[in-house]
């Protein structure tokens, strides 16, 4: 048996352990066997502190072996920090000497046993109103162990290490911007998300001082009003609860991403992002970048809102009624008014061949909108039996400068579950002009409306992975058709791929999944799935 040495050593949060790869004879298979034990623990990793200037912070940390006797080092460092807000170590640069540390650089640990990190922080001058220090914990690890005797398989070992960075965050109660004033932001824009308009922007800290502030960002030249800041966040929060989820933690010479969903009404043509940060009070930085803002920039917004004339839309663009346990009787639709002029509407329920809906009640069924305004309006299910319906909710417009429209809404009234979907699909076919897309072509034999999620999933020989959306939840009504197309944001410069499209539907049926082959160097490239 050939013994060989570790590959590479990994660095694990509190786990350790030994993969072992087998090589059969002849190289027909191989089999990965991977065993994670669990190395040691510390509690808490985070210590967070309120203090000023001068005042010393003693800290423990209880750090307690999982099973067997081991040896870890102790040893400040500075932290760093990736633009998706993850906290790392840095190893490179020397750490502040406002951290010490009591208890000693080594520690040995017996099987079960608990010991004591300790030191203490002295809280230095600063200009800022947040500090943090780091402290890394880190074990040697195992070796993978090989039987030495034996013709046995090749085997090879990988060698897992456990650490910890540990954190000891201060607040200092520094009420002025500070250092803060010297933060700047690099870009912002709205970009698309899942088809949704999204804020992003980037904030740089060139300072020697981490900071905890918040950012906002809000589109200027939106009409006769302006719309809410939308606070922004990190990506490594955005899973976190209320505010915390927009606090903004930055470490020294960091570089960070902050996005957030831009919910406010969204106009076409060229405005003004305004990206803001505040310490407090006041703003500390401010900043404009010009955005271009295309109609086709977020396909998904014609499913959240729908535009009835320049500056006029209602929200949601697609309404749903009905008894089952997923539906309600009444649905709000929210109207807003961005134009320079008040503007008539009026509302009808209808079914799909025209007939006026008497089952479906709109309250007020007209009005007029002020420019600045918004307008609350209720569609409610009357009490009595009925079947399911699929029908729309007609929307008339006039203004005195404003040519008179008219728009449909689809409405869905639902008295028993769903069918089942009922789903044709085309062809995958490709169409090369302007760089080549993939398109699909859907009919709804089903008798309900079907919302339309759709993910194309491309692979390619040439190690090329992507997943194109469309569809965003469009619903598609009985009958009727609707064309997908998938656009790679770069040429595909590759010739056969691997296509998997799934099509989702309502949450309680499993997706569509078709397969399909394709060569992209024939002149004709379509076909049905695999």
């Amino acid at each position: 048996m050939k013994k060989l040495s570790p590959l590479a050593a990994f660095l694990l949060l509190a786990s350790v352990g030994v993969a072992q790869a087998q090589v059969a004879p002849g190289g027909e298979r191989i089999v990965l066997t991977q065993t994670v034990e669990p190395s040691f623990r510390i509690e808490p990793v985070v210590h967070r502190f309120s203090a000023r200037r001068g005042e010393v912070l003693p800290f423990q940390f209880a750090i307690g072996s999982l099973g067997r006797d081991m040896e870890v080092t102790i040893q400040p460092v500075n932290l760093r920090q990736e633009s998706s807000g993850i906290i790392l170590h840095d190893q490179q640069s020397e750490p502040a000497n406002a951290l010490s540390l009591k208890s000693g650089n080594t520690m040995q640990i017996g099987p079960g046993e608990m010991k004591v990190i300790e030191g203490q922080v002295t809280v230095p001058i600063a200009k800022s109103n947040y500090l943090s220090y780091g402290i890394l914990v880190r074990e040697a690890g195992v070796d993978p162990n090989f039987d030495e005797a034996g013709d046995g398989p090749t085997k090879a070992g990988i060698r897992f290490v456990t650490q910890y960075v540990l954190r000891i965050d201060v607040e200092t109660g520094v009420a002025g911007v500070g250092a803060m004033k010297e933060m700047r932001f690099e870009e912002a824009d709205l970009v698309a998300n899942k088809g949704l308009p999204e804020a992003h922007t980037y904030l740089v800290n060139p300072t020697p001082y981490a900071h905890e502030c918040f950012v906002t960002a809000e589109l200027l030249d939106q009409g006769v009003s302006r719309p809410r800041p939308v606070r922004l966040g990190m990506p490594s929060r955005k899973n976190l609860d209320g505010d915390d989820r927009y606090l903004v933690r930055i470490m020294p010479n960091s570089r960070l991403l902050l996005e957030a969903p831009y919910n406010e009404p969204v106009l076409v043509g060229e405005q003004t992002m305004q990206v803001s940060l505040s310490g407090g009070r006041s703003n500390a930085v401010a900043a404009d970048f010009p955005v271009d803002i295309r109609a086709e920039d977020f396909p998904a917004l014609a499913v959240r809102r729908k535009e009835l004339a320049e500056g006029l839309t209602v929200s949601p663009a697609q309404v749903e009624l009905g008894v089952t346990r997923e539906t309600k009787r009444t649905h709000g639709l929210k109207f807003m008014n961005k134009s320079a002029e008040p503007v008539q509407v009026e509302l009808t329920a209808e079914d799909l061949p025209g007939n006026a809906l008497d089952s479906v009640r709109i309250s007020p069924s007209s009005f007029e909108l002020k420019p600045g305004r918004t307008k609350g309006v209720r569609a409610m299910l009357l009490s009595g039996k009925a079947s399911s319906t699929c029908g729309r909710i007609r929307v008339a417009v006039r203004g005195d400068q404003l040519l008179s429209t008219e728009h449909t809404l689809p409405l869905s009234i639902l008295h028993e579950a769903p069918s089942t979907p009922d789903i044709y699909l085309s062809s995958i076919d490709w169409l090369p002009q302007d760089g080549g897309a993939f398109a699909v072509r859907l009919q709804n034999n089903s008798k309900h409306y079907m919302p339309i999620n759709a993910t194309l999933a491309v692979a390619g020989e040439n190690g090329v992975s992507i997943s194109l959306e469309g569809g965003y939840g469009e619903w598609l009504e009985p009958q009727g058709e609707l064309e997908l197309t998938f656009r790679p944001k770069e040429q595909l410069v590759g010739r056969e791929y691997l296509l998997k499209l799934l099509i989702h539907t309502r949450d309680e049926f499993e997706p569509i999944v078709r397969e399909l082959k394709v060569d992209l160097g024939k002149p004709e490239t379509s076909g049905q799935s695999t």
